[in-house]
């Protein structure tokens, strides 16, 4: 058994607990992951592939998190992460173990690595091709540490 940081298991809690402000595609099949995975060539960190298994994608308030839209994972869309990782790693913007997770709305992004080293961390991402403009700022060390940042922020707006 996978074990998930307190941080993740309180996000899941808080998404139950305010699931007026939560809408998602899932849940998604284990296959349709696994295919996600081999198409970007890398194990998901365990708490964004329960996040997959479990939601897909989702928003909540005006937060979005990317993930899988569905049992095509070829949809050339935002909120597809999949999708969106790909083209961006193929323009050589962003490296191969990084999974975008969010926009930031300025052209960066929030990502989260799938390396063998620092799995999971989520860090903010300047993408560019060039790698002079390319820039990387660690923000957190899990999944969990991320969504209850948002959803906390979202829950003060919505105040």
């Amino acid at each position: 058994m996978i074990l998930m940081s307190n941080e993740y298991t309180d996000a899941l809690k808080l998404i139950a607990q305010n699931s007026n402000l939560w809408n998602c595609v899932g849940p998604i099949p284990d296959q349709v992951v696994a295919r996600a995975e081999s198409k970007l060539g890398c194990a998901f960190p365990p708490e964004y592939r329960d996040f997959l298994l479990r939601f897909g994608c989702g928003s909540f308030g005006s937060f979005e998190v990317y993930g899988i839209v569905g049992s095509d994972i070829e949809v050339a869309c935002v909120p597809n992460g999949v999708w969106l990782t790909q083209d961006e790693q193929n323009n050589g913007c962003i490296p191969t173990d990084k999974i975008i997770l969010a926009s930031l709305g300025n052209g960066e992004y929030y990502t989260i690595n799938c390396g063998t080293e620092e799995n999971g961390i989520i860090s903010i991402v300047h993408p560019s091709a060039d790698p002079e403009y390319y820039s990387e700022e660690k923000l957190h060390p899990n999944l969990g540490a991320f969504l209850m940042e948002q959803l906390t922020w979202q829950l003060e707006d919505a105040k």
